[in-house]
């Protein structure tokens, strides 16, 4: 994942690399292909290293799951988790993708047809 950048010190060409990325992983999730809620998590670091409206109709749903995300075990190694931990961290992550998937599906669909003009 892009680590926090001030969008306004994003070049160009990298800004087009990161909506490229975006692009990317958007394509990826409609396709199943990603995980719902490590897909948003990784979605709201390249909207916001872009200046995008993160909390925009289209959007928001990004900055909603990774933020309801954050007591999940998601992107850690497994083998430094306690078993039933781990096992209710993806039990949750599951539920909260189901939960959210029709909203961000939209939203990933907005990022494919060029909606992030940032």
């Amino acid at each position: 994942m892009i680590g926090a950048v001030r969008p306004e010190t994003v070049t160009t060409e990298r800004h087009a690399d990161i909506r490229g990325a975006a692009v990317s992983l958007a394509r990826r999730i409609l396709a199943g292909e990603e995980d719902l809620v490590a897909g948003c998590r990784t979605m709201n670091g390249l909207l916001s290293t872009l200046g995008a409206d993160r909390l925009s109709e289209q959007l928001s749903v990004f900055v909603l799951v990774d933020s309801e995300a954050d007591g999940l075990a998601i992107g850690l190694p497994p083998d430094l988790l306690e078993p039933s931990y781990l096992e209710r961290s993806k039990r949750e992550q599951s539920e909260l993708g189901d939960f959210y998937r029709a909203q961000i599906l939209r939203a990933c669909e907005f990022v494919v047809a060029g909606g992030v003009n940032a």
